[in-house]
């Protein structure tokens, strides 16, 4: 008769070189695939904040385009502000509050006439050019907001714009969000 039980511990069986190379292989292209998708995906996340800002500071300035300002020689129409930005006066890697109506922000007097200020922590700088100033405006390109953000943390900085016009009394955004080096 033959005793069934086992006779002490079992050792566990060791990986053949074979059996190791699959799964270093395996590991190797699920990496390969996965880090740039990865990458990818932080990257536009980090770029979502960007038309919706730019979207919203032309909005403000459309708004004080199309109101009437108080004047020596009476209401005056078709205005824009001075230039302002950009604000931070740095992008960040992390989202930071900004808040561009304090005294030390580059055009703090036109963000705070525009009644601007950024819904949530921003990693970008943005400004607004505008030109020329003043009031009695209408013609093309009258105003540009723009977005200024370094994604790759290599000092080189990827911009974007939005550009508006002045026509028929109101400031009308003019083509698509337009991109330099958006990946550096």
């Amino acid at each position: 008769m033959t005793d069934l039980a086992p006779s002490g511990p079992r050792r566990p069986r060791r990986p053949s070189a074979l059996e190791l190379v699959v799964l270093i292989a395996v590991t190797a292209g699920l990496l390969a695939a996965g880090v740039p998708a990865f990458v990818r995906t932080v990257r536009t996340s980090m770029l979502a904040e960007v038309p919706h800002q730019l979207a919203r500071i032309g909005r403000a300035a459309a708004a004080y385009y199309e109101r009437e300002h108080p004047s020596a020689d009476g209401p005056q129409s078709r205005c824009l502000p001075p230039t302002a930005g950009p604000v931070p006066e740095r992008p960040s890697a992390n989202p930071v509050d900004v808040d561009p109506q304090a005294d030390e922000a580059i055009g703090a007097a036109t963000w705070r006439a525009l009644g601007f200020r950024f819904d949530a922590p921003i990693r970008f700088r943005y400004g607004l050019r505008v030109e020329p100033s003043g009031c009695g405006l209408e013609g093309r390109s009258l105003a540009t907001a723009y977005a200024e953000g370094d994604l790759d943390g290599d000092g080189s900085l990827s911009r974007f714009e939005r550009v508006w016009d002045g026509r028929d009394g109101r400031l009308i955004a003019a083509g698509v969000l337009h991109e330099r080096d958006r990946t550096e």
